[in-house]
């Protein structure tokens, strides 16, 4: 079975979200259950995109792949692995390990900032006043305030359950 959907949506801001995916199970023509889902999303004012696909084989597992670019500012790729484990009586438990880049913009991140600041509302006023007392956001600022790098990596163990 095969499944594909596109879908076009709007922000409260009005920005215009398109979306195409697709997906299905036993693709592969195989005597074991497998599932594939792939999923595309792209937001045409601020140009995020995001690609998202998972494939689930009922022999090992499920392995997953996310990638986010977010403006021109960050862009973060994760990956990771499920174990699914029947505990009896119809619950699933899926234990996962996940791995996560982020790669940051340090121009771009003083470029949203400063973009932020002049489109200020309640959420913002303070830190556009230390802003400005700072001359504006600038790529060494950003930098001092993540550490002085342009990246990041982080691991995670997480676990679900599901009892359908």
């Amino acid at each position: 079975m095969r499944i594909h959907e596109t879908g076009i949506g709007a922000s409260n801001e009005g920005e215009i979200k398109l979306a195409v995916g697709g997906g299905g199970s036993n693709l592969f023509d195989t005597d074991y259950q497998t599932q594939t889902n792939v999923l595309i999303e792209y937001y045409t004012d601020s140009e995020n995109a995001r690609l998202r696909s998972a494939h689930f084989d009922e022999r090992f597992g499920g392995v997953y792949i996310d990638y986010n670019h977010i403006s021109d500012a960050i862009d973060f790729y994760s990956a990771g692995y499920m174990l699914p484990l029947d505990a009896g009586d119809n619950l699933m438990l899926f234990p996962s390990v996940n791995y996560t880049y982020v790669d940051f913009d340090t121009d771009g991140l003083a470029k949203v900032a400063n973009e932020a600041c002049n489109f200020a509302n309640s959420s913002v006023v303070n830190a556009c006043g230390t802003l400005e007392g700072l001359g504006g956001a600038s790529a060494t600022l950003i930098e001092q305030v993540i550490g002085n790098d342009d990246s990041a990596h982080m691991g995670s163990v997480n676990f679900y359950a599901l009892k359908p």
